[in-house]
């Protein structure tokens, strides 16, 4: 009887641990689901923050370029700015000044234009006569 016994509690032990088997690939494609959706979230968790923290630093940057733009704004409104462009592109003056315009001095005359060269009055064959032999 005690083999029998021995046999009987080898059987219960295959039984364990065949049931432990099946339990435990019943449950394994939920540990595996469960794994990849908590994988799953923790990615999609870390990519909001990334793009957060860019987005902070694109507010940050905005908010410096707007408070500039602000402030060039409130500039091109001063009456000293008015004035500035008034005068220098406008050449506009104020009733009490006056204005003076300096023209540039004019150009010398260039060399070409000084000597003149009187007309030539010889024929076309007294000119090649001059060429090669020389003036008359």
């Amino acid at each position: 009887m005690s083999n029998g016994g021995h046999e009987l509690s080898r059987k219960g032990a295959f039984i364990d641990s065949s049931a432990a088997r099946v339990a435990l690939l019943l449950a394994l494609p939920f540990v595996i689901y469960f794994l990849f959706a908590v994988g799953g979230k923790a990615l999609k968790s870390y990519q909001l923050q990334e793009d957060e923290s860019a987005l902070r630093a694109e507010i940050a940057r905005l908010t410096a370029r707007n408070a500039e733009l602000q402030a060039q704004r409130e500039y091109f409104q001063t009456d000293a700015y008015i004035e500035q462009i008034a005068r220098e592109q406008l050449g506009m003056v104020k009733k009490s000044e006056t204005s003076y315009v300096i023209l540039a001095p004019e150009a010398p005359a260039t060399q070409a234009q000084q000597q003149t060269r009187p007309a030539d009055t010889r024929t076309r064959p007294q000119r090649w006569w001059d060429l090669f032999f020389g003036p008359r």
